[in-house]
């Protein structure tokens, strides 16, 4: 007898599930349900269509016929409203029904907006999804003057397009830093000091209280007394996992869906992968949101393969985040900084935007931050999962993070290998 695969949701954890479900068989339904009227395509892309360094048919991650060729359908345009676990159905917001055997949430998060009073205005630009980003664009044109709340990965995007169009854009953060919980205070100030000389301005530690709206410009007021004008607000203060259509559903929420290793909820053949999943973290192992496109891609691989009757165990997210930035570029892979007992080595020259930053305890690497350095993210990522041994090679890979790191994981690779062959 055929099951019926169910995913809700059909951005980067829906299609890797598919990937693998197709890889154990071709015989169950599948079925994809996204409230989204488009094609699937790469949230993490849309800062660049934006700033048109490419082509919105270019963010695309699939063609329609690829569902056919996967025997899968893909149902556009309908939002699920409520889950009856009882009955395994999905509850749309037309009020039609869809059962499934086995269902997959990775609905991904949605912009969590501050409880400031007058941004409940539809004025308030934000950038989650392409309607989004079409929006955003459009906006733009014209603007001279562009106030952004918060300082993370987002906004920054959205103040490089901005001032590479020539607006004026003053950027507020309630915290000290920018990039607080993507890179150390040495690395975002770098990151700061280049995006200043392209003329955008940082308020840090600055909090906004209330807004208000004009005819053709907003009014933003800031603790203290300060107050800001422009003709475009952005809001970059954040996601939350997208989860109030489970209330009431049983499934068990913390801060997102709570899973286990193998992307189960607490809910019989019901699975959650993805922004919307709260699961360990890979280094502390305590349980954590990780709303990054590696997470995405690992969560929905796991959730596939169980859903297909594997039995395979997710070993925890690791946070891993680029920015490129007027040519430069910055990664930084597992802990930013560095807890008690951790050891670090830095090497740095600020007039070039060089900085060199690695993490490590008992000759284990846990993190790394470069910036404009010619290296392989995933390879230090491989080190990290893989608890590669560096001891006695912490300063080559400081000299020469590149090729090191590489050398690193292919002799990993060798030892690996052999000992199979034992």
């Amino acid at each position: 007898m055929k099951r019926k695969f169910l995913i809700v949701g059909c951005g980067t954890t829906a299609l890797n599930a598919l990937k693998q479900i197709r890889r154990v068989n071709f015989q169950d339904e599948v079925k994809l349900v996204t409230m989204e009227p488009h094609l699937p395509y790469s949230p993490t892309s849309l800062p660049y269509l934006i700033s048109e360094r490419i082509k919105e048919s270019e963010i695309l991650m699939v063609m329609g016929h690829y569902f056919d060729q996967m025997k899968a359908e893909l149902v556009r345009g309908k939002r699920v409203e409520h889950i009856d676990i009882e009955r395994r159905e999905i509850i749309y917001d037309s009020r039609e029904r869809d059962s499934y055997d086995s269902l997959l949430i990775a609905t991904g998060s949605e912009p969590a907006l501050p409880p400031i009073p007058g941004l409940n205005n539809k004025q308030a630009l934000q950038l989650r999804t392409l309607d989004d980003a079409k929006q955003l664009k459009s906006k733009m044109k014209g603007t001279r003057t562009a106030i952004i709340l918060g300082a993370g990965l987002i906004g920054m995007h959205i103040a490089e397009c901005l001032a590479e169009r020539g607006v004026k854009v003053m950027v507020v953060e309630m915290l000290p830093q920018i990039l607080q919980a993507y890179f150390d205070q040495d690395a975002s100030r770098m990151i700061q000091g280049f995006l200043e000389k392209h003329g955008v301005i940082f308020l840090p530690n600055h909090r906004a209280i209330e807004v208000a709206w004009g005819k053709r410009e907003v009014h933003v007021s800031l603790e203290g007394g300060e107050g800001l004008k422009g003709d475009l607000l952005f809001i970059a203060t954040g996601v939350n996992p997208r989860v109030s259509f489970l209330n009431g559903s049983k499934i068990k929420i913390n801060e997102g869906i709570l899973v286990d290793s193998e992307m189960k909820t607490n809910v019989p053949n019901v699975f959650a992968a993805g922004d919307v999943a709260e699961t360990k973290n890979f280094l502390t192992g305590k349980n954590g949101l990780s709303p990054i496109l590696p997470s995405a891609v690992e969560q929905g691989k796991i959730a596939g393969m169980n859903m297909a009757g594997r039995n395979v165990e997710y070993e925890g997210w690791l946070p891993m985040n680029t920015f490129n930035y007027f040519g430069h570029h910055a990664i930084s892979v597992g802990k930013p900084n560095p807890s008690n007992g951790d050891e670090m080595r830095i090497e740095k020259a600020e007039d070039k935007g060089l900085y060199k930053k690695i993490i490590y305890k008992d000759g284990r690497l846990l993190g790394a931050t470069f910036l404009n350095v010619d290296l392989h993210s995933g390879v230090f990522q491989y080190l990290i999962r893989k608890r590669v041994d560096i001891c006695g090679h912490e300063e080559r890979i400081i000299k020469m993070p590149g090729e090191s790191s590489l050398w690193l994981m292919h002799e990993a690779e060798k030892r690996e290998t052999e000992a199979l062959e034992d």
